[in-house]
């Protein structure tokens, strides 16, 4: 019996000692936050800042940098808004140098009123895209998601008190997106860019090779003509229109897989899809000024993808049934949405890239000059490959023989309607 007892107070010291190394092992001298999901969290800085800061105006229009991990630092503004203060905390990695913008991925922003009261806070869980949680003093318990900046869902439950959001960890805070089941549509946990990488250098890249020439293409034997007639171009002012470039990328796309494939046939790419329009009434006037062209040769090359990569089950298809945004049988998308559709539709298989095809009435914006008959126009297309890296999601953007800008094309495009066509990477030699 002595034994026993003897054994049974050394196996509870043991267990207590284990517990104790444990303990100050994983907490040493201050909470580290929960590092999980590959972010570094400010909450330390937080808690020391408004523990023992009482000066606020001292900061103002300061940006200070704390110093946390070897490869990360914190980052802190200080500004005002007529009475109001607004703070800032956000993390940067070592080789960032502008710390004016504060929506990093793991990025807080507060504001007070002039006697310090919290009034709002925002938690941003995107790298800088303006896609974050909302909380707010005049609607406590309740919180709001932005993804893009715009509102994504609204008043949802959150069940700690406002002002702990001061304190509070990332991973607590976080934690609402899985508690509410939307993780998945809008975290982005995953890096892709490699393959994109690959499969920009090998198959877009090599497409810019000459200058914007209207009506321009190469015809099945490589040569450059005007898709219209398949006439020559001239000699020094040889290149491709955004329909030319496209059919380059489809022919780069199709060589890859099969390097003893040529060039598509214009002939082929330029069919009129009239069976596809036997019931619209304006269908008599397709012959004036071809406002279908556009449409038309997107779906006809990707047809021929399909058919000469032995495409069945996986292939280029459009987009019709995003969840969130409403979709036009003719015309597609509007052209703000345009974002969040693609963000969806690749967290759900990012194994793709995009066609757009745009398309505006005719009598309106760009397409004021053209009056009769009133019927959409399909009169530009571009390519966009999205990739996810560092929780901040990319869009190269390729049109008319060059890569602009995915602003710079919204811009161009503002108050139209955009279709959608994904098509899968070639990745089986990749």
């Amino acid at each position: 019996m002595i034994i026993g007892a003897r054994l049974m107070k050394t196996f509870i010291l043991n267990r207590l000692l284990i517990l104790f190394i444990f303990f100050f092992q994983i907490i040493p001298f201050e909470i580290i936050a929960d590092e999980n999901f590959d972010y570094i969290d400010s909450v330390n800085v937080r808690k020391r800042f408004f523990l023992n800061e009482q000066n606020w105006d001292l900061y103002l229009n300061e940006k200070k940098i704390y110093d946390k991990f070897d490869n990360y630092k914190i980052g802190f503004i200080c500004k005002k808004d007529q009475d109001n203060y607004i703070l800032s905390f956000f993390p940067i990695q070592y080789e960032t140098k502008d710390v004016s913008v504060y929506n990093y991925f793991g990025g807080i922003s507060y504001l007070f009123d002039k006697d310090k009261n919290l009034l709002s806070v925002m938690v941003f869980y995107h790298h800088n895209d303006k896609s974050y949680i909302s909380f707010k003093k005049e609607n406590e318990g309740k919180f709001d998601i932005y993804l893009f900046g715009k509102i994504f869902k609204r008043n949802l439950n959150y069940y700690f008190s406002f002002d702990s959001l001061k304190y509070l960890p990332l991973n607590a805070v976080f934690k609402l997106l899985k508690d509410n089941n939307i993780e998945n549509e809008v975290l982005i946990n995953k890096n892709d860019y490699r393959l994109k990488e690959e499969f920009i250098k090998n198959i877009i890249l090599p497409g810019i090779t000459s200058i914007y020439v209207e009506d321009g293409a190469k015809n099945e034997f490589g040569e450059y003509v005007y898709i219209e007639n398949e006439e020559p171009q001239k000699p020094k002012e040889q290149g491709l229109n955004c329909s030319g470039f496209l059919k380059e990328i489809a022919d780069n796309y199709i060589r890859f897989l099969n390097p003893d494939f040529g060039y598509l046939k214009i002939a082929d790419l330029k069919r009129k899809r009239l069976e596809e329009r036997k019931d619209i009434t304006f269908q008599y006037k397709e012959l004036n000024g071809d406002p279908f062209f556009g449409i038309d040769w997107v779906k006809n090359t990707l047809d021929k993808i399909n058919q000469l990569c032995n495409y069945k089950f996986l292939k280029a298809t459009e987009i019709k049934n995003d969840k969130y945004t409403f979709y036009d049988e003719n015309r597609g998308y509007n052209i703000d949405d345009l974002k969040s559709i693609l963000f969806r539709d690749q967290l759900r298989d990012s194994t793709s890239f995009y066609i757009l095809v745009f398309n505006e009435l005719r009598g309106r914006g760009r397409l004021k000059h053209k009056t009769r008959p009133i019927v959409p126009e399909y009169y530009h297309i571009a390519v966009i490959v999205p990739y996810f890296f560092n929780h901040h999601f990319y869009l190269r953007v390729f049109e008319s023989n060059e890569e602009t800008g995915f602003n710079k094309m919204i811009g161009n495009h503002s108050g139209e309607k955009v279709l959608i066509f994904k098509v899968p990477l070639p990745i089986v030699n990749m």
